[in-house]
């Protein structure tokens, strides 16, 4: 299945049971989590989308109606997809079709909880923002879940928050550690909250080339920790690179002059026609700049300076 970043999920049927969706999102909001039901179908990890449909038609007696064979596809896909929804992807929880309750970020892998009475399919959430935006109806928004396009999460204006929580709670580890160590540096919760940032200020796309992959897309210093590292944390020594530009960049195969322009070494050598195209190509080419905190031009001297360029 293709990767998906973007997820609405229902946490109850708001039509049907209203009393019960708030008492299900509350459950949600306190454990961090988001649930869905067909607890029946038992734990989904090892489950092909062959095995949901069939143990949906064993374990539910509408599923053997001849007029449900389609509704039988529809929701073994759906609960396929809940399991599949990866680490990192971005929940909006709605309160039916004209109400988000609230953006999150999935924080780890899907796990079946027992312990819960009801809604056991389980995802960890981090939830980013609560408050509950009225929207125009969306009469496909039926299902529990559904996949949402990057144009729609824009329309909503989810991008925007996602940005601007992200970036206040980066600002905010900043300023209350100014001054980090070498080793604070190397922890994974500072590279993913820097990575983070950076992706986000340069909208999630390389500055020299198309990609705009999240896997593929890395939040690259220009001045590296080992060599400064109280500038670190700033993000203006940030530049976001897909993989193969960010080790060019980190090698000093290229640097990125006073203008933003790309310059490649003239040591730059390789017999692999993939990388020549990918990276001589970009010689005098003009970077794409981020929404804010432009790279500190001293940062650029001193990364041409360490590479020799």
């Amino acid at each position: 299945m293709k990767t998906i970043n973007y997820w609405k999920i229902s946490p109850w049927d708001w039509g049907k049971d209203p009393q019960g969706w708030e008492k299900q999102w509350n459950a949600c909001l306190k454990e961090k989590m988001i649930a869905i039901g067909w607890d029946k179908v038992g734990d989904l990890q090892e489950l092909s989308l062959e095995q949901i449909k069939n143990r949906l038609f064993e374990n539910y007696e509408e599923y053997r109606r001849r007029n449900y064979k389609t509704r039988l596809t529809l929701d073994a896909k759906q609960i396929f997809y809940f399991k599949e929804i990866k680490d990192g992807a971005i929940v909006v929880a709605n309160k039916g079709q004209k109400e988000i309750a609230g953006v999150g970020q999935v924080d780890g892998n899907y796990y079946y909880n027992r312990r819960a009475d009801v809604h056991k399919h389980t995802l960890p959430v981090k939830w980013l923002d609560t408050e509950r935006r009225k929207i125009r109806r969306q009469m496909h928004w039926l299902p529990t879940v559904i996949p949402l396009t990057k144009q729609k999460m824009r329309e909503f204006g989810i991008l925007k928050i996602i940005k601007e929580v992200r970036i206040q709670k980066y600002e905010a580890g900043i300023k209350k550690g100014a001054t980090f160590s070498q080793r604070v540096m190397k922890t994974r919760e500072f590279q993913q909250a820097f990575r983070n940032a950076i992706l986000e200020n340069y909208q999630r796309r390389c500055a020299v080339c198309d990609v705009d992959d999240d896997a593929f897309l890395r939040g690259c210093h220009i001045v590296p920790v080992k060599n400064d590292p109280k500038i670190a944390g700033d993000p203006k020594n940030g530049i976001c690179l897909c993989v193969i530009h960010d080790v060019a960049f980190e090698k000093g195969i290229f640097s990125i002059t006073d203008e933003y322009e790309v310059r490649v070494s003239d040591s730059f050598k390789t017999t692999s026609r993939v990388l020549a195209s990918a990276i001589s190509k970009l010689n005098g080419k003009k970077i794409r700049l981020p929404s804010q905190y432009y790279p500190n031009k001293l940062y650029l001297k001193k990364h041409r300076v360490i590479h020799g360029l």
